[in-house]
């Protein structure tokens, strides 16, 4: 079908909220009023918008969208605009810029939704902004408010740094410990890396955050895989040349755990980050497990169970090779 046989098409990559006037439930109507006719991608179907209702129910649709896109390449769909809105992850965000790069003649506008008022919405990890500032860059037109341009123009200014990269989580802690360790030889922190540094960098091996970004072959992804292997071979190495751990230590662990858990937690808040995943379950396979099991409110909960059992894991073999002697 030619152009001139049918109406500007735009596909229109946005959630759908049930209540409050916006995304796509306003988007449709206007723009077909306009004679554009909108294919609708939502991103997310949420009870209500993100402002002042509370904790929306909200069910994500990055599968959907990944099919979507799909069965458009093989339809050969043209496509005059792709407009995008809401997005829930990096994830989302990177589809969208396969979006661009199949319609490259298109006209791309991006509405980067993150935030208002000064703050970042609710449900969005601090890795939103980069990732953001990137389809920006590829953009004909965006359409930030004024917390949104800048949190953009912050990118711009300190070479796409913020304050996410800091090295508080876990694992970066972890990397630390294994250097003091190094050059003090202490008890401690042998039995924190076996206790902790183990289970948690083989976790982050299996269920990965950083996988948002596309293919294998990239930097970051190299990086943070070569990173977390040397996180678990450390104490590995440690144990097979000799030392052994001891259930004894374990309250030295918990103690390590929780003394520097709790002044993150804090920290996350004024600087919107999410560092032992203490205040966003999202972005993560473990915490929105967490999250289906209790909920977002309680999902930290779920931390409980799962350090119980990653220190039986660790602990009862030792255990039981104490009682055979």
């Amino acid at each position: 079908m030619n152009r001139t046989d049918r109406p500007a098409r735009c596909a229109a990559v946005h959630d759908l909220s049930g209540l409050g006037r916006c995304s796509l439930s306003v988007i449709l109507p206007a723009m077909s009023v306009m004679g554009v006719q909108v294919c609708p991608l939502p991103t997310a179907v949420l009870s209500t918008h993100t402002g002042g209702f509370g904790t929306p129910a909200r069910r994500d649709l990055t599968d959907y969208l990944t099919e979507a896109l799909a069965h458009y390449r093989t339809l050969g769909l043209p496509m005059e605009c792709v407009y995008t809105g809401y997005l829930g992850s990096v994830a989302q965000v990177a589809l969208c810029q396969g979006l661009f790069a199949e319609w490259p003649a298109a006209m791309k506008v991006v509405d980067p939704v993150m935030g208002d008022h000064g703050r970042m919405y609710r449900g969005l990890a601090p890795e939103m902004v980069p990732a953001m500032y990137t389809l920006c860059s590829r953009a004909s037109l965006i359409l930030p408010n004024t917390t949104e341009a800048a949190l953009l123009l912050g990118m711009a200014c300190t070479g796409q740094w913020n304050w996410s990269y800091l090295p508080l989580h876990l694992c970066s802690i972890n990397v630390f410990v294994c250097l003091y360790n190094t050059l003090t030889d202490r008890s401690w922190c042998k039995e924190e890396l076996y206790a902790l540094c183990i289970p948690g960098a083989a976790l982050a091996l299996l269920c990965p955050s950083w996988r948002d970004v596309p293919g294998w072959f990239t930097l970051i992804n190299l990086h943070s895989v070569s990173i977390h292997a040397l996180l678990v071979l450390y104490p590995v190495l440690l144990v097979a040349g000799g030392y052994r751990p001891s259930v004894r230590r374990v309250p030295q662990v918990l103690a390590f755990l929780f003394g520097s858990a709790l002044p993150i937690y804090f920290l996350n808040k004024p600087l919107h980050t999410n560092f032992y995943f203490l205040n966003n379950p999202y972005g993560n396979v473990i915490t929105s497990t967490f999250t289906a099991w209790f909920g977002e409110k309680f999902y930290i909960l779920g931390f409980l169970p799962a350090i119980a059992l990653a220190l039986v894991l660790m602990y009862a073999p030792w255990a039981a090779a104490g009682k055979k002697r």
